[in-house]
């Protein structure tokens, strides 16, 4: 007889962090422009009213974390034997990721807008499979492939003040996986 097996494995650990920490931002760029503006001497005796030259002006501020996986992995196996014959191949793939951004301890002002956001994207297609064949007595074949995903995935603001024309916090997770086993006696 012949037995055989094939074991592939894939592990992947990640951390991405984005992150304003003990932090003072102020980026209220319409009354810093009009204290520059007043104080060039070209500019003395020109009236400015309410910031109309410098309305348009903002500060956005903006963390970010990204993190993609892109992953094709395949595990085999042939057995063939006169007796009894039995093969398996198995394909496993652990995926860990620590995406977070975030804001803390922090003291931000701005006349623009806020944003905190992340996105993970895994995009993975895995492969198992596993040929037997015997001349004389039973074969017994089998191919199994398992993706494990532990996330942890956060935007938050922590202990802070934050003033500015709008907030947005998004976490976001894409997946496409696609697992294909086989086997043929």
């Amino acid at each position: 007889g012949a037995y055989s097996g094939s074991v592939g494995m894939y592990v992947a650990d990640g951390d991405v962090l984005a992150y304003m920490d003990n932090v003072k931002v102020n980026k209220t760029r319409i009354s810093n422009n009009i204290a520059e503006f007043n104080n060039k001497p070209e500019n003395a005796g020109t009236e400015i009213s309410d910031a109309e030259k410098y309305k348009n002006t903002t500060a956005n501020v903006m963390v970010s974390a990204e993190d993609t996986y892109d992953n094709i992995t395949a595990t085999g196996n042939v057995s063939v034997g006169k007796g009894n014959t039995a093969g398996v191949a198995m394909r496993i793939d652990v995926i860990s990721d620590n995406v977070r951004s975030y804001i803390k301890n922090s003291d931000i002002q701005t006349s623009g807008d806020l944003s905190i956001t992340n996105n993970t994207i895994i995009d993975a297609i895995d492969v198992a499979a596993a040929g037997v064949g015997s001349l004389e007595n039973s074969a017994f074949g089998g191919a199994i492939a398992l993706i494990v995903n532990d996330m942890d995935q956060s935007s938050y603001i922590d202990n802070s003040s934050v003033v500015s024309k709008s907030v947005k916090i998004d976490s976001d997770t894409e997946f496409d996986i696609i697992d294909v086993t086989g086997r043929s006696e």
